[in-house]
């Protein structure tokens, strides 16, 4: 089930609590959670809580959460308990009551005040929040709470960690009663989209990114329109993206719409991975190696294109030709058996989008900015078709040892030459997620846009916004400019093929 929790502040804000609810129902809500952490358990309180309950348009779970679990109630426990009791004294029970684990088995009043309740049909979720990171007694904690007498018990920790969010499908399959199994963060949401096909009783959605009530919830528009959370089962593929920062890539979206149209039962998810090749090849391996997923590959961006051909190489998969050349491997391709296999489709993403703005590659001059990933592939790409390259980089070792290794495809060097009539920008400086989203990628990487001549192509690599400065200096010298979509959706398709033959 989808709940999508609902935020009142005080008793005057009731009605417009209410139609929030009917606008959850509306887009397909199965729950409501009203969280009343905030609201003062007074008489006005009590009362204004028991019209919630008996107006609610869908089911709702009733939720007033302690300070210490994340919640904004802070004071004494007798008013959480004298408020439910006045829902069972007024007749309106909600569907579902969540209490934290901890106040319930400390109080023997509250745990009086919720049997109450459950006779008059209420279920009850036992439940533990942890934002500071799994806890290290979790297995323990949830058979504790497993034997305690509730009909639902939640588990919910803060991660950063793919790898960790992963653990929520292990719990979930060894549940010792209905359960809801949750990793909290952006690196969370895998649990939370997943949650259904891995046996979760319920996960959550908030109308907006603005009403969210824990890190890494997602809207209920990305749920079920985006990742088709009402599809998902546990034969669903999963792909994804894999980089740190991520942002929001148009893939998040394209990609499950091309899914659709092909007739796939899969979902791309954002897979965030931070710096560092023990993390990507844990969270990768994990992925790869889990009885509960499906796992068909995914595509890589910055900073583990060069991981990811590390990974198929270190477990004897093959590479793909481009792949191979530029170092560096954006898709990573995944068999039902675990087999793995390298290729780049920057590559194409890079030559393509310049030839159809009219640019002839071949015998080009080209002037590459950047030494990462994405760079070596353009490098390769533009060499490929016949063109001379020069890089650009603010590390100039970083931008000589491309050369070097690239220097068997073709005329390559750093920096000079000129004048240059292609000019592909390959660093992350303008991304709007990046480190720094109002930089001039050519100043950043000693480039002068003075060396361009025409007739000038050039191609921005950033997508997120489209107008960076980049793009807009080029168009100021008279370049042709293809923009960061225009690559994205050209290796994108590549990638949807190479994954249709996967072996799925």
């Amino acid at each position: 089930m989808l709940a999508t929790p609902i935020t009142v502040a005080a008793a005057d804000a009731v009605d417009a609590a209410l139609t929030l609810a009917q606008t959850a129902d509306d887009r397909g809500a199965d729950l409501v959670e009203w969280r009343v952490d905030g609201m003062a358990l007074d008489a006005a309180g009590q009362t204004a809580v028991a019209d919630l309950v008996r107006n609610t348009p869908v089911p709702c779970i009733l939720t007033c959460r302690t300070a210490s679990q994340g919640g904004a109630f802070d004071g004494p426990e007798a008013d959480r308990i004298a408020l439910l009791q006045s829902l069972a004294g007024a007749q309106t029970a909600p569907r579902l009551l969540d209490l934290e684990f901890d106040a319930w088995s400390a109080d023997a009043s509250l745990r009086s005040a919720a049997s109450a309740l459950r006779t008059q049909g209420t279920s009850l979720i036992l439940s533990s929040h942890d934002f500071t990171g799994r806890p290290a007694d979790l297995l323990r904690r949830i058979a504790d709470m497993g034997e305690a007498d509730c009909d639902v018990i939640k588990v919910a920790w803060f991660t950063n960690s793919v790898r960790e969010a992963l653990e929520c499908a292990d719990v979930l399959a060894n549940r010792p009663k209905p359960m809801i199994a949750l990793a909290m963060g952006e690196a969370g949401l895998i649990s939370r989209v997943l949650s259904g096909a891995w046996g979760g009783l319920l996960t959550f959605a908030a109308l907006d990114a603005d009403t969210a009530t824990a890190p890494g919830q997602p809207t209920l528009e990305d749920m079920l329109l985006r990742y088709r959370f009402r599809a998902i089962n546990p034969q669903t593929r999963v792909y994804g993206l894999v980089g740190w920062p991520l942002g929001d890539s148009p893939g998040l979206a394209r990609h499950n719409e091309m899914f659709v149209e092909h007739g796939w039962d899969a979902v791309y998810l954002p897979l965030p991975v931070r710096e560092g090749w023990e993390r990507f090849k844990a969270d990768m391996l994990s992925c790869i190696d889990h009885p509960c997923l499906r796992f068909g590959g995914v595509s890589v961006t910055m900073p583990h294109k060069a991981n990811c051909l590390r990974l198929v190489q270190d477990a004897g998969g093959s590479v793909g030709d481009a792949a191979a050349v530029a170092v560096a491997s954006n898709t990573l391709i995944v068999g039902p058996e675990g087999t793995m296999r390298a290729a780049n489709t920057d590559v194409v993403g890079v030559v393509e989008p310049l030839r159809a703005l009219g640019a002839d590659v071949v015998a080009a001059s080209a002037a590459v900015l950047g030494a990462g990933g994405a760079a070596r592939a353009a490098c390769v790409g533009l060499l490929q078709a016949g063109a001379s390259v020069r890089i650009f980089n603010r590390t100039p070792d970083r931008a000589r040892a491309v050369a070097e290794d690239l220097a068997s495809v073709g005329d390559i060097a750093v920096g000079g030459g000129g004048p240059f009539n292609i000019v592909v920008q390959c660093t992350s400086v303008g991304m709007a997620h990046g480190d720094q989203p109002e930089g001039d990628a050519a100043a950043a990487s000693g480039f002068d846009v003075g060396m361009v001549d025409a007739p000038a192509f050039a191609l921005e690599s950033v997508y997120d916004p489209l107008e960076t400065a980049f793009v807009k200096a080029m168009r100021a010298v008279g370049a042709k400019v293809a923009v960061g979509t225009d690559m994205w959706a050209t290796q994108a398709a590549a990638q949807q093929t190479l994954w249709a033959a996967g072996g799925w």
